[in-house]
């Protein structure tokens, strides 16, 4: 399953702990399945994601899966590895 996220073009930096929890009720909850591989894809035009942001985000998934299996199963699809290994960091 690939999602692919939608956020205002005109901003290139995402950030907080509530919007976070918002884009993944608004955007993913209804459609994942924590039974099969997804890919989550993150806009080209987002160059910034605020450690907070990733947490609220991602606090839902993580509860449903714990770290190993939500490693496993969602792989995040940024605009750059420098920003996927941010991402991936700031969860461990």
């Amino acid at each position: 399953m690939i999602i692919n996220l939608e956020f205002d073009k005109t901003v290139s930096s995402i950030a907080g702990n509530p919007y976070g929890k918002e884009t993944f009720d608004e955007q993913v909850k209804k459609i994942i399945n924590y039974n099969e591989k997804t890919t989550i894809v993150f806009p080209s035009y987002i160059r910034k994601i605020a450690i907070s942001f990733i947490q609220g985000f991602t606090k839902e998934m993580i509860d449903n899966l714990g770290y190993e299996k939500f490693f496993e199963i969602i792989e995040i699809d940024v605009s750059s590895a420098k920003l996927k290994e941010k991402f991936i960091e700031s969860l461990k």
